[in-house]
């Protein structure tokens, strides 16, 4: 959701149809369409963005095929491990980045994203 946007900030706005999701209770629902937006902020020599754990979003936690990955800042990296610590995945990420996880066992991973110099670990699991 976007609360406050900011004029002057250029957004980004993708739609898009996949098919079917889980909610909370991990019950299938429909879903009829997608709609994402993403803010950028200009870039100038005081501006920053501070990268933290709430504002990279990993969705869904729960997957079967694919993950969505929502980077705000400078996306430089993701990395997949498995819980014995191998990697599984790297790639150069970009600010919205959806990850083929569907020839992965399944198990629980940690994605590692690395943004603006920092590092942001998240949880999710392959079934």
């Amino acid at each position: 959701m976007l609360d406050n946007p900011v004029a002057g900030r250029k957004y980004r706005i993708e739609v898009s149809n996949k098919g079917s999701l889980k909610d909370q209770d991990d019950n299938a629902t429909t879903q009829n369409y997608a709609l994402l937006v993403t803010g950028i902020v200009p870039e100038s020599a005081l501006a920053s963005v501070e990268v933290s754990k709430e504002t990279v979003t990993v969705y869904p936690t729960v997957v079967q095929s694919e993950v969505n990955v929502l980077i705000p800042g400078k996306a430089e990296s993701i990395e997949m491990y498995d819980m014995a610590g191998k990697r599984v995945l790297n790639i150069r990420a970009k600010a919205y980045q959806t990850v083929d996880v569907s020839r992965l066992p399944a198990g629980i991973y940690i994605i590692k994203v690395v943004a603006d110099g920092q590092i942001v670990t998240k949880k999710i699991i392959k079934k």
